[in-house]
């Protein structure tokens, strides 16, 4: 259990590499936080953490609301008292080519594939620091 004592955030998590991601950290001993926006799949992460006996919550965030992001962290914080591990995960594709794609679709992507990452870095990273360890 190499991640035993340590508290992840995993964004992203409901599916895929960032839900697999969730599970491998709790497998190691992590208490792990998914965000994510599908409460359903949200909620059956968590689920199978718990029902293999590890421990995990999740927080309904879009990753795109910059300003909400600090939601993760604080509820992080409440329950687990720290934070040890940033694993962004989060991501947002479009399905239009670039020929096509809206500056719309095109800022909300960079919210999500950018903005959020660097967002939630800052977030995290002054809690680590004063820790002297972190990983993001």
């Amino acid at each position: 259990m190499r991640l035993k004592d340590k508290v992840a955030i995993v964004t992203g998590a409901t599916s895929g590499m960032g839900r697999a991601t969730a599970v491998l950290f709790a497998r190691e001993g992590a208490k792990v936080m998914i965000s994510g926006r599908n409460e359903e799949r949200a909620k059956a992460v968590v689920d199978q953490i718990k029902s293999e006996g590890f421990e995990a919550s999740y927080i309904l965030v879009d990753t795109a609301k910059l300003d909400d992001l600090h939601k993760i962290v604080d509820k992080t914080v409440e329950l687990y008292g720290t934070v040890d591990i940033l694993f962004n995960n989060a991501g947002k594709l479009s399905l239009s080519g670039v020929l096509d794609v809206s500056m719309e679709e095109w800022d909300e992507m960079f919210k999500v594939n950018v903005a959020s990452y660097l967002k939630m870095a800052q977030l995290v990273a002054p809690i680590m620091k004063a820790k002297g360890k972190g990983v993001i």
